[in-house]
């Protein structure tokens, strides 16, 4: 039998997993997953139009709550599985690219935002410990928007880093006459 929730309600395939006594607690981790935030952001810049989906799991915790060993350990293994930015990879899915950021974690000292006195965003390091940051309702936001780096609050993480310069160059032609050509050289 699985351990009984806390607090809320769960769904009915919840109750009937924790009934099971054929299913050990102590082997077994069922944990149900809060929420999959899915962005489509379209980023125009120099280089032209690119389409970039961003992802991530989040776990939500009320009154002042974290996750316990058992679910941190999951959520750790789950974070390294799916976390496609360190180190660099890029999925792609309909010819667009896809960045996971693996799990996130938000800590409300109530059950909202709005009637919460603290948040906490929780991002994992570089071992499976949370490195909590308190922020405000309107930065919760633009993480979820994807805005900001979630790591590092940085603006707009997928914005493209690859400068261009365009310079004309002069090519001979196969009749024997030279022109201007502009070439756009990318780094």
């Amino acid at each position: 039998m699985t351990r009984a929730r806390i607090f809320g309600e769960g769904s009915e395939f919840g109750e009937w997993l924790r009934r099971q006594e054929s299913i050990p607690s102590n082997k077994v981790v069922a944990s149900d997953c809060d929420f999959v935030i899915h962005r489509h952001t379209t980023d125009v810049g120099t280089h032209g139009t690119r389409e970039v989906q961003s992802m991530m799991l989040l776990e939500v915790k009320t009154r002042n709550g974290e996750p316990r060993w058992s679910q941190l350990d999951t959520m750790w293994l789950t974070h390294i599985c799916a976390n496609t930015r360190k180190p660099r990879r890029t999925i792609r899915h309909q010819n667009k690219k896809v960045f996971h950021e693996g799990v996130a974690f938000l800590s409300l000292s109530a059950t909202t935002p709005e009637d919460s006195d603290l948040i906490r965003w929780g991002r994992f390091g570089a071992t499976a410990k949370i490195d909590w940051t308190p922020i405000a309702a309107d930065m919760l936001l633009s993480l979820l928007r994807f805005e900001l780096d979630l790591d590092s609050f940085a603006p707009r993480p997928y914005r493209p880093h690859h400068a261009s310069n365009s310079v004309v160059e002069i090519e001979r032609f196969p009749l024997g006459f030279d022109s201007p050509v502009v070439v756009t050289y990318k780094s």
